[in-house]
């Protein structure tokens, strides 16, 4: 893909950004008016559009179910474009995640056994999640994660109601970003590019971003990182990205959904 075709590099997270957090991870769906602004976003010239997940990717796939999006599972390990071609560093890495995997797994399974806890394998990261637990249970496993990451040099993520374990630490979502931006569409760092995320995984990413001149947002009730706009919802995201873009057409196709459906 050539330079000139590509004006904005817009970079969603999935869970918590574009879909709701729902106690249920296997029924996240895309919130409504993120798919509508999404669909409107791929169908401009000069709009270069993906969703970036720590989910593995075919995962993500069945979630993102936009036409003409780039979708990153693993957090950017694997990365899967519209005309259906991957460009994975899996191989670089294999060898180390089979050695960490060994390493930590069976404690990580240990950790995840109390009650209220879950704990879902992404193969490149797993993902411990609390919400459901007493608050004693979850200090007991921030405290135990704390201690794993300790040994074994991995890294953990905190995000609302749920701990990243990231088993290879060089393995992020700026690691995702920059895979994207650089390995997969060839862009130098003059393009703008626009994040958005929620938990501390998205944090490096947007301060790639940010570092590059772009804009990140983050969703939640406060910055992740100095410089991120804040967005309270999925919801408010997509009306954010709306007045970003500035393009009428997109802006009243989300406004026509968000009153039809009833969103607010």
């Amino acid at each position: 893909m050539r330079l000139p075709e590509i004006e904005r590099v817009w970079i969603f997270d999935f869970d918590g950004t574009l879909s709701d957090i729902i106690s249920d991870r296997d029924a996240a769906v895309l919130h409504p008016l993120c798919k509508t602004v999404l669909l409107g976003l791929v169908g401009q010239r000069g709009q270069t559009v993906a969703v970036l997940s720590s989910r593995r990717l075919d995962d993500l796939a069945l979630r993102a179910d936009v036409p003409g999006l780039y979708l990153g599972g693993c957090s950017g390990i694997i990365w899967l474009t519209p005309d259906g071609k991957k460009h994975s560093c899996e191989h670089t890495f294999s060898k180390q995640l089979t050695a960490v995997r060994a390493a930590v797994l069976d404690r990580l399974k240990t950790a995840g056994r109390h009650p209220g806890v879950e704990l879902e394998d992404k193969q490149w990261s797993l993902t411990v999640h609390v919400r459901n637990a007493a608050d004693d249970v979850r200090q007991y496993i921030h405290e135990q994660l704390e201690n794993i990451a300790a040994a074994h040099a991995i890294r953990l993520f905190r995000g609302p109601k749920a701990i990243e374990v990231q088993l290879i630490p060089a393995i992020n979502k700026a690691f995702g970003v920059r895979e994207f931006c650089e390995g997969v569409l060839g862009i130098s760092g003059h393009t703008a590019v626009i994040y958005a995320g929620d938990d501390e995984n998205d944090a490096t990413a947007m301060r790639w971003v940010l570092d590059r001149g772009g804009v990140a947002l983050t969703v939640g009730s406060a910055p992740l990182v100095p410089g991120a706009q804040v967005v309270a919802t999925p919801l408010d995201l997509a009306l954010a990205v709306c007045a970003l873009y500035k393009n009428r057409n997109i802006c009243g196709h989300a406004e026509a959904a968000e009153h039809n459906q009833g969103l607010r």
